[in-house]
């Protein structure tokens, strides 16, 4: 555009002006204003010193002032707005003078006021135009209710709103930063009269939401029904609500695409509430002080989640986790143990088994098998302990399953059960059979166990494992049951004799015995060369019939127990999570 093309424009829109505003003379700053938007220039009303603007603008005389009206003006005026470079309106430094009202309006260009002081409310409602960049200005209220700006909006460096900021069911083609920016009311009553801080409900937002960097909210944040393409990145912000709501970030059932970030030096005193949020990327807790806050993540969903160090997390009680997915923990504490420690920190009641169940999953897909199962029975133990209808029986449905199969996530635990119990009667019938108190079923055989010590050569011989074994285990028949048990005549039994009886056989020779024989012989598996050695009173009680007898009824009793706990187990029908 040539020299003359550009002073042709500068000359019309001023002379517009002139005729609109019959005192533009006086006003040194509009004057430069309708004189510099046709060349693309910034009106710079003078530098500014220090950061508070409030306290700055009370040094600034008339020549720093400019109407909102004319502003207005060249916004809407359709032969004005034809003048203005496509670049926009750029101020730096003005006080903005009376409501700024563009309601409903369509401007063709950008607005940027930089570090400007707005004296009322900017009233943008259902405004379309490119973009908004108020960086470093101080206004009251910004109220923009249905905005259509198909680019960025730039509320950040130094931006201060005290009153509500309101871009709900806004529509924003760019990013919306308000990193550096503070939204601080002047008291807690115009947070509970405006509703919020910042209220961007239902915004939708084609990139970024930046609320970090020394970002301030001194009430209500809120993003309910937020749609973001971007990320959420609150790193570094501050977020507290002395209204007394309790509410300090609330994005219930918001979709970012991305990430959200709670990341170094952010801080909240309230409650951050993601209820129902669907998070495409990650949620991100880096260096942050949540001990007075409290965190609500029910029914939301995230790619995975990341906390770097456990003093991220809130304190006892203020973690709502009921229906919280993720997908992984690719950093952070990934075991069992500091992981559940996490899970404690949810309020007790009610309990609710899912997040566990999401834990174990998330543990078993990263190959942590053992953790999982970790997690899933520390889940029945807090079922168990937690749950509302208490019963006097609960105990007895709850041991078996927890000491066996551990709720049926450790079915080989009864197994090995079955193992030491076989192992253990093992021990038990030897000793009884050295004592003469295991004996053959058959009578003619039994008569001549008692007389010779030993059945005839025809009969079955005793072998205390299998007999063990078989009484472990139902349904299944070793040939061991059938023809020996413990002596069904405690009055012909010889428990009652201090030695050992001399009817099992000769005694050996009495040579030196080795390390592994004298071990047997002590503990009863072999019998003492010696067979006037007194034996103990206890000794002859373990080694008893009766003894005997109930050991088997409780052996056989047990062994239906851990078998059917095992096959339980192993097709988790036992298993409640």
């Amino acid at each position: 555009m040539g020299v003359g093309r550009v002073q042709a424009k500068t000359g019309s829109l001023e002379a517009l002006a002139r005729a609109r505003f019959l005192d533009l003379e006086e006003r040194v700053a509009e004057l430069r204003l309708v004189r510099a938007v046709p060349r693309n220039e910034v009106v710079d009303c003078g530098p500014i010193q220090g950061n508070d603007l409030s306290t700055a603008a009370k040094g600034w005389g008339k020549d720093r002032e400019i109407r909102a009206e004319l502003i207005r003006w060249i916004c809407v005026d359709r032969r004005a707005r034809e003048e203005v470079d496509p670049e926009g309106i750029k101020v730096y430094g003005a006080k903005i003078v009376h409501p700024l009202i563009l309601d409903f309006v369509t401007v063709l260009f950008p607005l940027h006021l930089w570090r400007c002081l707005l004296t009322d409310n900017a009233s943008l409602h259902f405004i379309t135009m490119p973009a908004l960049d108020l960086a470093g200005s101080w206004l009251r209220s910004l109220l923009a209710d249905g905005a259509n700006i198909t680019g960025p909006v730039f509320l950040r460096s130094g931006f201060r709103a005290e009153g509500e900021v309101r871009l709900t069911d806004a529509q924003i083609g760019g990013t919306l930063d308000c990193s550096g920016a503070t939204f601080a009311p002047p008291s807690p009553k115009e947070v509970a009269d405006t509703g919020a801080a910042l209220n961007a409900s239902a915004i939708a937002v084609r990139s970024d939401i930046f609320l970090s960097h020394k970002f301030l909210a001194e009430g209500e944040v809120r993003l309910v029904g937020a749609q973001i393409e971007g990320d959420l990145d609150c790193s570094g912000g501050t977020f507290v609500n002395p209204s007394g709501s309790g509410l300090a970030v609330v994005a219930d059932r918001a979709s970012v695409k991305r990430r959200v970030s709670f990341g170094d030096g952010f801080r909240a005193e309230g409650r951050i509430s993601l209820l129902s949020a669907r998070i495409g990327g990650s949620l991100n807790f880096g260096k942050v002080d949540l001990k007075s806050a409290i965190l609500d993540l029910r029914n939301a969903s995230a790619n995975s989640i990341v906390d770097n160090c456990r003093e991220s997390w809130p304190d006892q009680g203020k973690l709502y986790l009921d229906g919280f997915a993720y997908g992984g923990i690719p950093s952070g504490p990934r075991d069992a143990k500091t992981r559940l420690e996490w899970l404690r920190l949810q309020p007790e009641k009610p309990f609710s088994p899912q997040p566990y169940r999401q834990l174990a999953k998330v543990l078993s897909e990263a190959g942590d098998d053992d953790g999982a199962r970790r997690v899933l029975v520390e889940m029945q133990d807090r079922h168990w302990k937690l749950k509302d209808d208490h019963r006097w029986t609960d105990p007895l449905e709850r041991w078996p399953l927890s000491i066996a199969v551990g709720y049926g996530y450790h079915p080989l635990w009864a197994f090995w059960e079955i193992v030491g119990l076989s192992t253990l009667g093992w021990v038990i019938y030897r000793r009884g059979y050295l004592a003469g108190n295991i004996v053959p079923v058959d009578k003619q055989a039994y008569a001549s166990f008692r007389s010779d010590g030993r059945p005839p050569d025809h009969h079955t011989a005793f072998a205390p494992l299998v007999f063990s074994i078989e009484n472990s285990l139902p349904l299944v028949k070793l040939g061991q049951g059938d023809k020996w048990q413990p002596e069904p005549s405690p009055k012909v039994a010889p428990f009652q004799q201090k030695s050992w009886p001399t009817a099992l056989g000769p005694p050996r020779p009495r040579t030196k015995l080795s390390w592994s024989r004298c071990f047997l012989v002590y503990c009863g598996l072999e019998p003492d060369p010696n067979t006037e050695k007194l034996r103990s009173q206890p000794s002859r009680w373990l080694t008893s019939s009766k003894f005997l007898r109930w050991f088997l009824w409780f052996q056989i009793l047990l062994g239906w127990l851990l078998a059917t706990l095992f096959l339980a187990g192993v097709t988790g029908l036992v298993r409640n999570g």
